[in-house]
């Protein structure tokens, strides 16, 4: 959505750390500008004319495989996430996330963490199958952390418990 796009990229263009090279409105049009400018991270949307942002990931990526590759998108089910992780994306966030937060989850991705929101993050947990596992969409620890969240305790005590920095939780 255009007003969407022009939001983000006004926010974004604030950052000091960041720069905005392009905007699409098409799935298609996002690979096609990704060729020019080649930037470190993309911010894409699931749902894109032409080209959706799973097949769009799975296009950029096979050409330029350290591309990091943030979801932002108004659906939440399991199947959309896993989708869009099996294609390459390092974070998936939904739109309900504030700007704050996707700024940070920018950063973190950079700096090497994957990210998912906590609302997604305990859909996933529901959804296990039968023999309680993950289907490998999350390692040991990401499963670890998640389980401690839904127990109820804050990100910084998931730090503490655990000994590393509440960023990466």
């Amino acid at each position: 959505h255009y007003l969407v796009r022009v939001g983000l990229a006004s926010i974004l263009a604030l950052e000091p750390d960041m720069t905005v090279c392009a905007e699409a409105s098409t799935g298609e049009q996002a690979v096609t500008l990704f060729r020019e400018c080649r930037p470190d991270v993309v911010l894409m949307d699931l749902e894109m004319p032409v080209l959706d942002g799973v097949e769009s990931c799975k296009r950029i990526l096979a050409q330029f495989p350290t591309t990091l590759v943030v979801v932002l998108t108004m659906h939440e089910e399991v199947a959309r996430t896993r989708a869009a992780l099996s294609a390459g994306a390092v974070a998936y966030l939904t739109k309900g996330t504030s700007m704050n937060e996707v700024i940070d989850a920018i950063r973190n991705v950079v700096a090497g963490e994957t990210v998912l929101s906590v609302e997604l993050a305990m859909s996933i947990l529901r959804t296990a199958d039968e023999n309680g596992e993950v289907n490998d969409l999350l390692s040991d620890r990401q499963v670890e952390i998640l389980q401690r969240i839904a127990d109820g305790l804050s990100t910084k005590q998931v730090a503490r418990e655990l000994g590393i920095s509440h960023k990466t939780v």
